[in-house]
């Protein structure tokens, strides 16, 4: 009998991080349906050593302590093959590099198979386990962040088929979530990310939120907004052009507007306070409950940070600042008339090169008259 025991921690020391890095491993595909040993309803059948691995793996996923392999008809060096299945399990596997400390195996040769015991020792709960999300593609990744940034989440464990090469990478995404989910922008959370492992196509992602405050008061806050947005927005029923020019009108009208104010849009359309990013956000918000499709723009004004809207009718688009305090018949501008102040990553936004668009006299003067 051999004991085979891959840990994290005593391979660092053992063999130095660089030797550790260097290794190669075994890349793990997803679980598959496992099958009981006829013999022996406790242990898992095993035909090869793919069926090693993943037979190991799925005691991972159901958080046993212990988990019994029958590795049957195989004529490679079984120490080599268990040294590679635990290796394979603690540093390829998503599941098992987030879940797991460390890998045991104990092997047998027993007549016609060789029976092959895991130990687990773990670093996560069986809730934590049972939390991981699985998901395929961006859109999916996408629809799973937003849901937790408008729950206002502490933390959300992801399984993703697609390619992170980086936590930047993935922050970078979870940050175009946010600008698209306007209810969530009470307080921008903090944000960290862990890649488990830490390369491969397949990656368990943890993301942790910090929002600085609690969630029953960013719940409170959130239904303050929603009652703001909606005594804004009201019934209006002119072209969307002219709504879009109401909405910016009626937001800035209770608004003081600072540089130095909060990226919020509580404070925005609540406390009546806010940054560029804040007050921009908040139309965006206003936009989506007018069904006026729009988006915030980051880029910077006469070299300063500063966010915008953008704006999206009947297939053209044009750049609308609800800070600058513009009249009715200059408040939409082009690409053009835009870069003249500011600038933006263009590639990242649709171009705006359309007419100027007219907004109903009748329903403007009402509404400045008001």
């Amino acid at each position: 009998m051999l004991a085979v025991l891959l840990s994290a921690g005593l391979l660092a020391v053992s063999t130095g991080c660089g030797a550790l890095l260097e290794r190669d491993y075994t890349q793990v595909t997803d679980h598959v349906d496992q099958t009981a040993d006829t013999g022996d309803a406790t242990a898992l059948r095993a035909e090869g050593y793919a069926d090693l691995v993943s037979s190991a793996q799925y005691f991972v996923t159901m958080g046993a302590a212990t988990g019994t392999v029958h590795l049957y008809q195989y004529t490679g060096d079984i120490e080599q093959a268990v040294n590679n299945a635990c290796d394979a399990i603690l540093y390829s596997d998503p599941v098992g590099a987030y879940a797991l400390r460390d890998v045991t195996c104990e092997y047998t040769h027993i007549v016609s198979y060789y029976e092959c015991v895991f130990t687990y020792r773990y670093r996560r709960t069986m809730d934590q386990i049972a939390a991981i999300q699985p998901v395929n593609g961006k859109a999916a990744f996408r629809r799973e962040v937003a849901a937790a940034l408008t729950g206002f989440a502490g933390q959300l464990v992801l399984k993703s088929s697609s390619y992170y090469d980086s936590a930047e990478t993935v922050q970078r995404e979870i940050w175009e979530v946010y600008y698209d989910t306007p209810e969530a922008a009470l307080a921008p959370p903090k944000i960290t990310v862990q890649l488990y492992p830490n390369r491969g196509a397949a990656r368990v992602v943890e993301i942790n939120l910090d929002w600085g405050l609690a969630r029953t008061v960013l719940e409170e806050q959130a239904e303050e907004v929603s009652a703001a947005a909606a005594r804004i927005v009201g019934e209006d029923s002119g072209t969307d052009v002219t709504n879009a020019w109401l909405l910016c009108t009626r937001l800035r009208s209770g608004l003081d507007w600072s540089p130095e104010g909060e990226s919020s849009v509580y404070h925005a359309l609540v406390e009546g306070t806010a940054n560029s990013e804040g007050v921009a956000m908040a139309y965006r918000l206003l936009c989506d409950r007018a069904g006026i499709t729009c988006q915030v723009v980051r880029g910077t004004r006469k070299s300063q940070v500063h966010c915008w809207n953008l704006i999206t009718i009947d297939g053209v688009s044009w750049h609308l600042d609800v800070t600058a305090g513009e009249n009715r018949g200059s408040f939409l501008h082009t690409d053009e008339e835009m870069a003249q102040a500011c600038s933006w990553s263009r590639e990242d936004y649709p171009v705006c090169n359309g007419e100027t668009a007219v907004v109903e006299p009748a329903a403007a003067d009402s509404s400045e008259a008001g």
